[in-house]
C-alpha cells in the first residue's frame, strides 16, 4: 500500500517559530537532508521522552486498543 502525504496533511501547512504558541500543533514532520519526509513526530511522542509519567505521556504510551 502506498500513500501520498498530500492525502493525510493539513492543506495550509504552517512554519513555526520556536516561540510560537498560536497554533495548535500535534504533529511535525521529520526530513532528511534534501528535504525528503522520512516520519512524523506527535506531541504524544515528545511527551512520552520528557515524562512518561505525565498524563500525556501515560496516554501515549498505553498499548492500542484492539
Amino acid at each position: 500500500m502506498s500513500i501520498q502525504i498530500r492525502d493525510v496533511m493539513t492543506g495550509s501547512p504552517v512554519c513555526l517559530d520556536p516561540r510560537t504558541r498560536e497554533h495548535s500543533v500535534r504533529r511535525v514532520p521529520v526530513v532528511d537532508d534534501r528535504g525528503r519526509p522520512v516520519g512524523v513526530v506527535s506531541l504524544g511522542d515528545l511527551a512520552m521522552e520528557r515524562d512518561r509519567a505525565s498524563l500525556l505521556g501515560r496516554i501515549s504510551g498505553a498499548p492500542a486498543n484492539s
